[in-house]
């Protein structure tokens, strides 16, 4: 059996979710085997976050449902992103070129 190698939260707006159920009923698929399902986009950034969204491409919409958080019990987890430590390390860098 498959072991979860990753665990992430994700804070989803129901507002927004909503809306785009409504708004945009070809997110919306029905499966005999797992219901009615809703399709919405997965973004990883550069800076390494991760946002979830929606797109109705009749109105151009775009519905941002949410955004996933790495694990808080994660020791290798920075809570600065790579550009805030790339800026840190610059800021304090004592090397005299």
């Amino acid at each position: 059996m498959a072991q979860p190698t990753n665990k992430e939260r994700i804070a989803l707006n129901v507002t927004e979710l909503g809306k785009l159920m409504k708004e945009s009923p070809k997110s919306v698929t029905e499966n005999e085997k797992f219901g009615k399902s809703v399709w919405f986009d997965l973004t990883t950034w550069d800076d390494g976050s991760k946002s979830l969204s929606g797109y109705n491409p009749e109105t151009k919409s775009r519905y941002n449902l949410g955004k996933v958080f790495p694990p808080r019990d994660n020791p290798n987890n920075s809570t600065q992103t790579p550009q805030q430590a790339s800026t840190m390390a610059q800021a304090t860098d004592d090397l005299p070129f």
